[in-house]
């Protein structure tokens, strides 16, 4: 199923829900938020190379929640787009979150969870490929399987109001530059799950500035690892 115009951009749906194969949707409101009651997509795992898969084109992702339930494709649920402008919330079961486009989140903050609170206890990668903006808090949970890992900086441009990440193994790029990242708390927990580094925590750029910054790994050797130049601030 694909949606490639812009949906509740002139006037907000009161709901939307799409189940299918794979699924591709343009922008979703702009503004203001396009659907003003809940967005659920679910795919299914049918035929095709990426079958259940979920994939988010556009830039603008405004509305006030939104549930993806992806099949069990690779990177089942990808925000594909440039600026992933005001996405609130992406929930999935146990699925994969990939956003490869920069994130302003737009002083509403993003939660992503991919335990389905719990449900799904595993969870699944959760990644983020480029900058992460904007006066909001960010949670990410990745489950005690789920490896979470953030390439690009945060809060570089504009200062997160918080941070919040838990998960298998969690890699982390810059936080912050001159001013700090995140203007509340950075609070970090790695889990005892899978993998050789089970429980690891790896900061790989070279600044991280931010107000306080709490690290809780697990008990995997090198638990806690700054592996970038110089760790600045």
């Amino acid at each position: 199923m694909t949606i490639t115009g812009a949906t509740g951009n002139g006037t907000a749906l009161t709901g939307l829900t799409i189940t299918g194969n794979d699924i591709s949707l343009g922008n979703i409101g702009g503004a203001a938020a396009g659907v003003s009651g809940a967005t659920s997509v679910t795919a299914a795992d049918g035929a095709g190379p990426d079958a259940g898969s979920i994939t988010l084109t556009g830039t603008t992702h405004n509305q006030n929640q939104l549930t993806l339930n992806a099949g069990a494709a690779t990177n089942a649920v990808q925000v594909a787009g440039g600026a992933a402008a005001a996405l609130t919330t992406i929930t999935t079961s146990g699925d994969t979150v990939t956003v490869t486009g920069a994130v302003d989140l737009n002083a509403r903050g993003l939660t992503v969870d991919s335990t389905a609170a719990g449900g799904s206890a595993a969870g699944a990668n959760i990644s983020f490929n480029q900058t992460i903006d904007g006066a909001g808090a960010l949670t990410l949970t990745g489950g005690t399987l789920g490896d979470v890992t953030i390439t690009g900086a945060t809060g570089n441009g504009t200062a997160l109001t918080g941070l919040t990440i838990t998960g298998n193994d969690i890699s982390l790029g810059n936080i912050g530059g001159a001013a700090a990242g995140v203007s509340g708390a950075t609070s970090v927990t790695a889990a005892d799950g899978a993998g050789p580094d089970a429980g690891s925590i790896t900061l790989t750029g070279t600044t991280y500035n931010q107000n306080q910054l709490t690290l809780n790994a697990g008990a995997a050797t090198n638990a806690v690892q700054v592996a970038g130049g110089a760790a600045a601030a």
